[in-house]
Formats: C-alpha cells, structure tokens, sequence
C-alpha cells in the first residue's frame, strides 16, 4: 500500500499544487520580481548620485572664488578674443570647496566655452580669517596651440 501512494499522485498537496499552477503560468514572477527590485534600487542610487552631485554643484556656483573667477574672465579682454561672446561657463563642474568658519580651501575646474573655443578655468584658493588668498586661476584652452592664460597676472 505504501508502494501505491507513491506511485498515484492523489494525495498530492493542494498548496504545492497551487503554486506549481501560479510559476507555470507566469515564469516572469521568477525574473520580474528581482528585476524590479534591482530597477527601483538603481533609480534610487542614480537619484542620490544626482542630488548630492547638484548639491555639490551648487554650493561651488554660489562660491565667492566662483564668482570672482567669473569677475576675472569678463575683464581679461583677450579670453574674449579667443574663446568669442558670449562666454558660457560648463553645467559639471569638477573639483571641491572646503570651508569651516572664516577659512577654506577651493580648488575646481570651470568650462566655459564661446563660438570660438572651450576652455577650463582652474581655481585655487584658500581662505584665512574671512578673506580669499588666490594661488591659481589659469585658462586652459582646449586647443593646444593656444597659451595659458593667467587670470592674477
């Protein structure tokens, strides 16, 4: 009798039987529910990327040595010449700020580009007792022919 129960599959439990029926008509459950998972779990890393790269962006944009590197190239008439109006500055800006009370350091990268040319704009600057010191703040052209231009001198 034994023998017959394991060969006639009557006493088969319906649990089982239910959820055989449930994966045999949709095997995209199997791939689907990971997928999914995997997805919201890309969108939500892409978004934190996204918000701490603006953030970062953004407090450079809103920098003293950001604007007075802006200050500096609308004066240099010869960054004009090469480059063209208007001067556009880049969307990415690379590089960081480091500021703690009434000191701080800055050392990024600016593009800008104009009907004649792109360049990069690196800034370097460090802050002592609320006032910016600048070290550095020399146009790099993209076009290797053309010489640097140092914005301090």
């Amino acid at each position: 009798m034994a023998d017959m129960h394991h060969q006639d599959n009557r006493w088969s439990d319906p649990v089982d039987d239910d959820m055989e029926t449930v994966t045999s008509r949709n095997p995209w459950i199997w791939l689907g529910i990971p997928l999914l998972c995997v997805g919201v779990l890309i969108v939500a890393c892409g978004g934190i990327i996204f918000s701490v790269f603006f953030g970062v962006t953004t407090v450079i944009k809103t920098s003293e040595p950001y604007r007075y590197a802006l200050e500096q190239i609308d004066k240099h008439g010869g960054l004009t010449k090469t480059i063209g109006e208007p001067i556009q500055t880049g969307k990415f800006l690379s590089g960081s700020l480091n500021l703690t009370g009434d000191s701080g350091e800055a050392d990024f990268v600016i593009p800008v580009s104009g009907p004649g040319g792109r360049a990069e704009v690196h800034v370097v600057a460090s802050k002592s007792a609320d006032r910016w010191t600048y070290t550095k703040l020399l146009v790099d052209f993209e076009d290797p022919l053309l010489v640097d231009v140092d914005l301090l001198e």
